[in-house]
């Protein structure tokens, strides 16, 4: 992933998506994802709330879907505590804050997730994670 689209992610959502990313939403899985025209890199966003800019946001239980009833959280494995103590605030884009993490452990390209909070398994393959970032 480079730096623009991260820079877009924290601090312009309501711009457009810079070149060469796009943003698409898959009707099968309702999953927002960031694909790269350019080399094919895929970023999928698994926040609970996005900001698409113009007053629409995109909520989805995604993340709850693919975490619930496992101890995947960095926040879990060490000590139980409320979740919401782990939960990142709303910014001032009114969407929560990504967590930019990386695997290749399910698939044979590295997939980018953005998440809400920490995690130390693939939330796809509950696999422990070979790369953080």
């Amino acid at each position: 992933m480079d730096a623009s689209l991260w820079a877009f992610l924290l601090n312009s959502p309501e711009g457009s998506v810079p070149y060469p990313w796009e943003r698409c939403f898959d009707l099968v899985t309702g999953m927002l994802l960031y694909k790269n025209r350019l080399n094919g890199a895929v970023v999928l966003d698994l926040r609970p709330r996005v900001n698409l800019g113009g007053g629409l946001y995109n909520v989805s239980t995604a993340w709850q879907d693919l975490t619930a009833g496992n101890q995947y959280t960095a926040a879990n494995n060490v000590v139980q505590w409320a979740p919401s103590l782990f939960r990142r605030h709303i910014n001032e884009h009114d969407q929560d804050t990504p967590i930019l993490i990386c695997s290749n452990c399910c698939t044979n390209q590295l997939i980018y997730f953005l998440v809400p909070q920490l995690i130390t398994h693939c939330p796809l393959c509950r696999r422990f994670m070979n790369f953080f970032a």
